[in-house]
C-alpha cells in the first residue's frame, strides 16, 4: 500500500516495459461459465485513498475559484530523499478547461494544526508505559 508522498518519492523507480505479460484469469467469466478464460494484456489500476483525520478533504483549503486545493511537493529542493515543503495550489484547471486561479500557499503543519504532534494520543493508538 502506498500512502501520500510515496508517488512523489518513487515516481521514477519503475522501469518502462516494452511489453506486458499476459494476464491469465484463473476462473471463467461469470457471463460465460463454460468458456475457457482468455488471456489479456489489459492493465488494471487500483487506487485506494486513505486520509489521515488531519488531512481529510473537509479541512482542505479552497482557492479563489472555490475548488479544494491540492498539495504539491517541492521536487526541486528535496535533500536525501526527503521533501521539505509542500504547497497548496489551485486545482480548478483540471476541472475547468485549464482555467484556474493563481492561488498558492505554503503548507504550514503547525499553523494549520496538522500532523501527529497535534493528535490526541488516544486516537492514534499510543499507549503509556
Amino acid at each position: 500500500m502506498m500512502h501520500a508522498t510515496c508517488q512523489e518519492s518513487f515516481k521514477h523507480s519503475i522501469p518502462p516495459q516494452p511489453t506486458l505479460d499476459l494476464y491469465r484469469p484463473l476462473f471463467p467469466h461469470p457471463a460465460r461459465p463454460t468458456s475457457l478464460p482468455q488471456p489479456s494484456n489489459c492493465r488494471i489500476n487500483i487506487t485506494f485513498r486513505f486520509y489521515r483525520p488531519d488531512f481529510h478533504p473537509k479541512s482542505t483549503p479552497r482557492c479563489k475559484c472555490g475548488v479544494p486545493t491540492i498539495l504539491r511537493p517541492d521536487m526541486k529542493n528535496h535533500h536525501d530523499g526527503k521533501t521539505d515543503r509542500y504547497w497548496w495550489v489551485c486545482y480548478a484547471g483540471a476541472q475547468n478547461d485549464g482555467k484556474g486561479c493563481d492561488f498558492w500557499r505554503v503548507m504550514d503543519m503547525q499553523a494549520e494544526e496538522r500532523g501527529s504532534a497535534f493528535a490526541d494520543p488516544g486516537q492514534v493508538g499510543c499507549k503509556d508505559g
